[in-house]
């Protein structure tokens, strides 16, 4: 039947693209400015973290992370077309269900870890970690709510099992084969526990 086929495909393009509206739109506890595409967002307790996408159609010109309030931005970080800044991401697997995407920035002596587990062996869901060095400041795991965004944008990167399988979208980051030891941020219970 031709027209159930047709009613379908017509469901099915509607749906996405309200998934894709709803990607784009910043929920109001985001740290992204209107005109901005939300890539990553989060609440980290009284806090907020939000990776933004200043965009000329499907093109990112800019990439920024932001981290505090609304009252007040604690740590800011952008990468444009013209400059030499950079983020970076990887994946890394976990156990053999799961692996970790991260993305970061280094500044001021530390880097800036964000980072999603995906698969059904991840003990929570995503996170912001600080280290200097080798050495975690901070980590601090992602409070689930009803308007947050604690995955990446498909629009940055496709990201695979692990960094060779992984490849950037925006101008703004590189993939790069860094392990920052995910079963510090992730611990994974023994199986027979």
């Amino acid at each position: 039947m031709p027209w159930r086929k047709a009613a379908g495909t017509a469901a099915l393009v509607a749906a996405l693209g309200t998934a894709r509206a709803q990607e784009s739109l910043a929920p109001p506890t985001s740290l992204c400015a209107p005109r901005e595409r939300v890539m990553f967002h989060c609440t980290l307790g009284a806090k907020a973290v939000s990776l933004c996408a200043e965009q000329d159609g499907a093109h990112i010109r800019a990439l920024a992370f932001r981290y505090g309030t609304h009252d007040g931005v604690e740590v800011a970080y952008t990468a444009t077309d013209g400059t030499s800044a950079r983020f970076s991401a990887t994946a890394t697997p976990l156990a053999p269900r799961a692996s970790v995407r991260q993305l970061w920035f280094q500044s001021a002596g530390r880097t800036y870890l964000l980072s999603q587990c995906v698969g059904g062996a991840c003990p929570h869901g995503a996170g912001l970690a600080i280290l200097e060095g080798s050495r975690v400041v901070s980590n601090q795991v992602c409070v689930r709510g009803a308007d947050d965004r604690a995955w990446f944008a498909r629009s940055l990167a496709h990201f695979g099992s692990d960094a060779a399988g992984s490849r950037a979208l925006a101008p703004q980051l590189r993939i790069e084969d860094v392990d920052f030891g995910v079963e510090r941020f992730y611990p994974v219970r023994d199986a027979e526990h």
